[in-house]
């Protein structure tokens, strides 16, 4: 059998080598605490062979500051996925590795797919801030598709009485014009987390995880 470096899930099979991440992102005001206080995230995980990472990023929208005292868009994509391989056996393929995030996060996890499609094999997006005008996605979107990359596989969606809705919508209809192969949901709901912890689960299940268990969470 092969060598077991991954470890045991709680309840469940022993995880046979390096297995693919998720880097999960919080919102504005929140942290590195925030998915496990305001989810059932490691409920939802706990089925599928598949790390989550929950970095900090402070109110930085994810982006490096101007003065270059704080440059977390680089932390995001260098930093901490060398520090994550080095401590933890996950892998470091395009197939095994995605991005997802809510409101800030959201926008930060497109960010990320965008600029570097070769490291993400998929990028979600819960209630995002997509209107940003600084690192504007409209516009790295757009080249993307143009590049002729390989794109990330996309997942964006927002409750309908979220503040952020219009924005959405509108991105939603940005995508569609450009081809994009990318998913769009969108229900009753607000900027809370009764939103996103019925997103996430969603997510978790559409994420393209080899081995991957059946949820059964109510």
């Amino acid at each position: 059998m092969p060598e077991n470096k991954g470890g045991t899930r709680e309840g469940g099979k022993p995880i046979e080598g390096d297995c693919p991440v998720l880097y999960l992102l919080h919102g504005h005001t929140g942290d590195e605490y925030s998915w496990i206080r305001g989810s059932r995230i490691e409920q939802y995980v706990n089925k599928n062979d598949i790390a989550v990472v929950m970095p900090g990023g402070l109110n930085s929208f994810y982006v490096n500051s101007l003065e270059g005292s704080f440059n977390y868009f680089d932390f995001l994509s260098e930093e901490l996925p060398n520090r994550v391989k080095q401590f933890f056996h996950v892998s470091n393929k395009r197939e095994d590795t995605f991005i997802a995030g809510l409101s800030m996060g959201g926008y930060g996890a497109f960010k990320q797919a965008f600029n570097y499609p070769e490291k993400y094999a998929a990028a979600a997006s819960m209630s995002g801030a997509l209107d940003m005008v600084e690192n504007d996605l409209l516009k790295l979107s757009t080249d993307l598709k143009k590049s002729g990359k390989k794109v990330p596989i996309l997942y964006q969606c927002c409750g309908v009485e979220d503040c952020l809705y219009p924005s959405n919508s509108k991105f939603r209809s940005h995508l569609k014009a450009l081809k994009y192969d990318f998913v769009y949901y969108e229900s009753p709901g607000g900027h809370d987390w009764d939103y996103w912890d019925s997103a996430i689960q969603k997510i978790i299940n559409w994420l393209p995880i080899r081995t991957k268990g059946d949820l059964d969470i109510d």
